[in-house]
């Protein structure tokens, strides 16, 4: 995912009852059309789950799965699930080239009820185009994010290392100026994923309306000790994350613009091969 400003915008206007999201009464969601080199591309937030399915993925998007089959059918969960909006960049005919979840956050941030995980991800056939920096300035645009503590958590695990021909440094670095110039801070953390490596990075953006006591327990809880439950370690060629959450006793899946972990109830503790 490359940041790059090679595009023009232009907002569409579409009707009140046209599409609506099924998580928030009376809210639509909205529409953008970019332009770029290759085409124009199509935003859309607060995806519903009929509109995912007459899309298709495009082969270069596989954070979430190796096989774009699959990673349409996570998809389609998120979009499903009325804790978590997706907004998606799309081309004219129906291909996912880009995607912006929003997910509660798991046990260490249990404390928390406003706090949501932020991911990014572009397909590593349309990166260069600026489309990660539109989409995720778009996905931000609506006054509820002032409500809200987003974290987007960097996992060297995750990145497209090779695909981008770049270090883990660089791409952390690349990372931090895409989301520092959406209002995120990088913020120190005990949290287990983020001190696996030196190179991962915890960036948060705190909304403008958060209370401030809710701002004084993220804080706390940003550098608490790790609790007991957290079971880590690390062997050679893969990484081992946390048991699954109680509170997503289906699957815990994370995305940061390349791969992804995917952990099932049955799994429990899982070792990732790293990229």
């Amino acid at each position: 995912m490359i940041v790059g400003n090679t595009m023009s915008t232009k907002r569409v206007t579409i009707e009140p009852d046209a599409t609506l999201d099924p998580y928030s009464e009376g809210m639509p969601s909205r529409n953008q059309i970019i332009s770029t080199p290759r085409g124009n591309v199509f935003l859309r937030d607060f995806c519903p789950a009929p509109f995912v399915e007459r899309l298709r993925v495009d082969a270069g998007t596989h954070a979430f799965a190796h096989l774009p089959e699959r990673e349409h059918q996570l998809l389609l969960s998120i979009a499903r699930n009325p804790d978590c909006t997706l907004a998606l960049a799309h081309t004219p005919e129906g291909a996912i080239v880009g995607q912006v979840t929003l997910a509660p956050l798991d046990t260490w941030w249990s404390q928390l009820e406003n706090a949501y995980e932020i991911a990014i991800e572009v397909s590593e056939h349309w990166r260069g185009l600026g489309i990660a920096r539109r989409l995720l300035a778009f996905a931000l645009e609506l006054e509820t994010a002032e409500n809200l503590i987003l974290c987007a958590l960097g996992l060297s695990w995750h990145w497209d290392i090779e695909g981008l021909h770049t270090t883990p440094h660089r791409y952390r670095e690349m990372l931090v100026h895409l989301f520092t110039s959406q209002g995120f801070t990088e913020f120190a953390t005990t949290e287990s994923d983020i001190t696996m490596d030196p190179v991962n990075v915890l960036l948060v953006r705190i909304g403008k309306w958060v209370d401030t006591r809710d701002i004084k327990t993220f804080r706390q809880v940003v550098q608490r000790p790790l609790p007991r439950w957290c079971n880590v370690f690390s062997g050679e060629g893969t990484r081992c994350v946390m048991s699954v959450s109680r509170s997503h006793p289906l699957e815990r899946t994370r995305i940061m613009s390349g791969r992804a972990l995917h952990i099932t109830q049955e799994e429990g503790p899982c070792a990732i091969k790293t990229p």
